[in-house]
């Protein structure tokens, strides 16, 4: 799965889920902490968005992801995925 990929997908979950305005959805946005004052995620709204996101992407995201304050932006959840995708062992 391409970073593009997950970053879609998030959008997906930010505009049915999560309720955000399509005008935030856009590249410029990307970086902004999705707890600040422009996305204004309150600590529930991420827990739902963390949930979210492992169900869509069909993974399991490490604490350290979230410690380091890593998922807290559009690319940075991309990011976590992404990490936890190429992380993930296969034992077919």
């Amino acid at each position: 799965m391409e970073k593009h990929d997950i970053v879609d997908g998030l959008l997906d979950i930010l505009r049915e889920k999560m309720g955000v305005d399509e005008n935030l959805l856009t590249e410029e946005y990307y970086d902004n902490q999705l707890t600040g004052m422009i996305f204004r995620f309150t600590a529930l709204d991420m827990i739902c968005l963390f949930l979210e996101v492992e169900k869509k992407f069909k993974c399991s995201i490490k604490s350290n992801g979230i410690q380091n304050y890593e998922f807290n932006s559009i690319l940075g959840i991309a990011n976590v995925v992404m990490k936890s995708k190429s992380s993930k062992i296969d034992l077919k």
